[in-house]
């Protein structure tokens, strides 16, 4: 990013970020940011300044959900999947999806749905506490019993809807819950967890760009028409953040949302083991789990922050390297930028020891390493952002 890419505007440099889309005809969606000081005094906050987006989320009303959940569970009997849906659809009206698994625990195959077991994962679909009674009541008058139902995983998503329904607006929220987004818990060495956007065509092909390339060093943006991904799909945590437009997808094919039900949406899914560690142990514990404790783990959002300094008349100004900080930023969004910046950091210890500069015990050294030993570096929390979405969270219960 160069410096004839910046306005200045009352004494404060301000650029725009156009958000970029898969689908050719697209509207033009970009969202406006302004360079501002830090407003901090901590040692780590000297000679930088934060890049705020200006953006009003006052024009959009947030909302929490538990989009679905998984009980494992076990039969006095063995049956099919399929003879489970059709029950529940028949005797309680609610849509299930139950799979056979192996005595691993594991899901058998592709036709979970038609083997034959005595154990079976079965996924509800926006659950409430009345629904899950009603499935083991059911399950445990047609087979006999229910043996062990335990709490597998449960995906939980925080909507912003529009309050005017509009497509700009829309996809520039899609576009600062990606730009902003920071889960500090992803591991993305693991196989397949690195940030990744993936677009599904109407024939049902994916195209699946990453946000960073390790190999060409590459940084890409995302699409917001997309689905970005963090994690993999078996790890304890993984997210997404999406354009809801549509619904019920099975393959390609799914139902539509009018406008007025377009939002844009990031969704965490918690496995078994993330679940645990909450203390979400039984069916039970959701009905004292307090939503909002998810917004620091898995909910978190952030403002990143470029060296810079402010003049004594006020002048906002870049330093020379600033712009290439800024540049990333506005490449991938604040996740890569933070990875960059922990990789510049490591790599001034290393040379510092290595070239005989510095020692282990200098002074700046452990000044380094601190603040390696900080998850955020540099970043400050995007304080509204954040209470908008601990808000939702709060008003989320088991009921």
């Amino acid at each position: 990013m160069s410096i004839n890419s910046l306005v200045l505007r009352n004494h404060a440099p301000t650029f725009d970020i156009a958000q970029q889309f898969a689908t050719v005809g697209s509207p033009n969606v970009s969202i406006p940011y302004v360079i501002v000081p830090t407003g901090g005094k901590q040692s780590r906050l000297a000679r930088r300044v934060s890049v705020k987006p200006v953006f009003e989320l006052s024009q959009f009303r947030a909302k929490a959900v538990i989009d679905w959940l998984d009980i494992d569970l076990g039969l006095p009997r063995q049956t099919q999947g399929v003879h489970i849906n059709r029950t529940m659809k028949a005797e309680a009206g609610v849509s299930v999806y139950a799979q056979a698994l192996e005595k691993s625990g594991l899901i058998a195959d592709s036709s979970s749905d038609t083997r034959t077991s005595d154990r079976f994962r079965i996924r509800l679909q926006e659950p409430t506490r009345f629904v899950v009674e009603k499935l083991l009541a059911v399950l445990g008058s047609r087979w006999g019993g229910v043996w062990d139902p335990i709490l597998r995983a449960i995906e939980v998503s925080v909507d912003f809807k529009p309050r005017v329904p509009s497509n700009s607006n829309l996809y520039a929220m899609t576009g600062l819950l990606q730009r902003h987004f920071v889960p500090f818990s992803l591991n993305a060495g693991r196989r397949g967890a690195r940030p990744r956007v993936v677009v599904e065509s109407s024939v049902g092909s994916k195209v699946t760009r990453h946000l960073f390339d390790p190999k060409t060093h590459v940084y890409c943006a995302p699409y917001v028409d997309g689905t970005l991904y963090f994690g993999a799909r078996e790890d304890p945590i993984s997210w997404r953040i999406m354009t809801k437009v549509s619904d019920q997808r099975t393959g390609s094919v799914a139902t539509e949302l009018t406008p007025d039900l377009h939002r844009s949406r990031i969704e965490v899914t918690l496995q078994r083991e993330a679940l645990v560690s909450l203390g979400i142990v039984s069916l039970e514990d959701l009905s004292d789990f307090r939503f909002e404790r998810l917004k620091t783990e898995y909910f978190g959002f952030w403002i990143p922050t470029v060296p810079g300094v402010v003049d004594g008349a006020g002048m906002i100004k870049l330093l020379p390297v600033g712009y290439r900080h800024l540049d990333i930023f506005r490449r991938s969004g604040a996740y890569q930028f933070l990875q960059w910046e922990k990789a510049l950091l490591e790599v001034g210890i290393s040379t510092s020891l290595r070239a005989g500069w510095r020692k282990k015990s200098d002074p700046s050294v452990l000044a380094r390493r601190r603040l390696l030993g900080q998850e955020h570096l540099y970043m400050l929390a995007y304080a509204e952002l954040n209470r908008r979405t601990e808000d939702a969270l709060r008003g989320l219960a088991w009921s």
